[in-house]
């Protein structure tokens, strides 16, 4: 969904590069669920990479502990989902990003898509550190 018009109140690019928009993806999620897909989504475009990736790891965390808050759609909205997720994981490849750093988001993205919470903690934690390392 490029559009180098974007609106920063509606569509704010942070949001809206590749082909899916990251309320595509987040709306069809829990707060918790959402919430961490949305800092994972954006970390590289706001001012610190690294706490954003850690705010996504709070609210894992918390859908983790709190499997109520942890609801996913089901049938045909579920494979939408898992599309327009993996259409975003592929959009990566467009980008210029650390092979280290790239291969552990994309394995984050994988394990979101199979619902593999715990998965994507362990990826997360990983992501973090390379990030820290290729910032320091």
């Amino acid at each position: 969904m490029t559009d180098n018009t974007a609106d920063p109140v509606n569509h704010p690019t942070h949001y809206t590069r590749g082909r899916v928009e990251c309320i595509t993806v987040t709306s069809q999620l829990d707060f918790c669920i959402g919430n961490t897909v949305k800092y994972v989504w954006r970390f590289r475009d706001k001012n610190n990479p690294v706490q954003d990736l850690r705010k996504a790891a709070w609210y894992l965390d918390y859908a983790l502990t709190h499997p109520e808050a942890a609801r996913r759609p089901t049938g045909s909205r579920e494979q939408e989902l898992k599309w327009h997720l993996a259409q975003h994981e592929a959009d990566l490849d467009s980008e210029s990003i650390p092979p280290r750093e790239l291969a552990l988001e994309k394995n984050f993205w994988g394990a979101i898509i199979m619902n593999d919470l715990d998965r994507a903690r362990r990826i997360l934690t990983l992501l973090i550190g390379q990030v820290e390392a290729n910032r320091a």
